[in-house]
């Protein structure tokens, strides 16, 4: 008897070394105002039960990326804020992992 397995994680769809490792390395190469930008896509498409508030990039995030233009230290703080906003909007917030992948490399391309 054959069975089939059917991931319960979104996240498992695109859980892999080498697509955790394209997915940090795109991040890292879009300026911090990209990075935003592709957070706020990111929350776009976030979908919630009914009555729930849609998610978004909060003021304190804007203004690390504002900070992160000339200071080294907020560029890698940012960088790994919106790593985990990412996984955590795929998990929590029904963001299509594939979706959201495909829009970094085109936002990576269009530089």
């Amino acid at each position: 008897m054959a069975t089939t397995y059917a991931p319960k994680s979104p996240l498992l769809i695109v859980d892999s070394l080498d697509t955790r490792k394209e997915v940090w390395n795109l991040l890292k190469r879009l300026s911090p105002k990209r990075r935003i930008d592709f957070l706020s896509w990111c929350c776009q498409r976030a979908k919630l039960k009914k009555g729930r508030s849609r998610p978004f990039v909060a003021r304190r995030t804007r203004e690390l990326a504002a900070l992160a233009r000339w200071d080294s230290g907020a560029d890698e703080r940012l960088h790994h804020e919106v790593w985990g906003d990412l996984w955590q909007l795929v998990q929590f917030c029904g963001v299509d992992p594939a979706a959201a992948c495909e829009q970094l490399a085109r936002m990576v391309r269009e530089r």
